[in-house]
């Protein structure tokens, strides 16, 4: 909805599995956002992540300085490393995401160098 105006914007309606409506609605107002923002942020961003990944893997420096980046793990949280060429290899089966310093979810070791091209 670019231009503002919900009336010409494109509609599309979609069906959801059992239960993922209200785990939508309670992540939107937990996000003080209504349900359709909170959809198409999570379409956009689903629509970013192969150019965000190829960009980290080709330059992972020019992440953010505030964050390292100390690794990347499959889009199904079954995998992990820190090894640069082992995240490339995955990148043409699996949908790869970077593991940022900090981040809870990942089974890396602590204390990990910046992963560096």
């Amino acid at each position: 909805m670019r231009n503002g105006n919900s009336r010409t914007a494109d509609k599309f309606v979609i069906r959801l599995p059992d239960g993922v409506r209200s785990r939508v609605e309670d992540a939107a107002k937990a996000d003080h956002t209504s349900m359709n923002t909170f959809i198409v942020q999570a379409v956009e961003e689903k629509l970013a992540r192969p150019t965000r990944q190829a960009l980290l893997l080709e330059s992972p420096q020019q992440v953010n300085a505030a964050t390292r980046l100390i690794g990347w793990r499959t889009s199904d949280y079954l995998m992990e490393t820190a090894d640069q060429a082992t995240a490339q290899d995955w990148s043409v089966h699996y949908q790869i995401l970077p593991i940022f310093e900090g981040d809870a979810n990942t089974k890396l070791p602590g204390g990990l160098a910046e992963v560096s091209a």
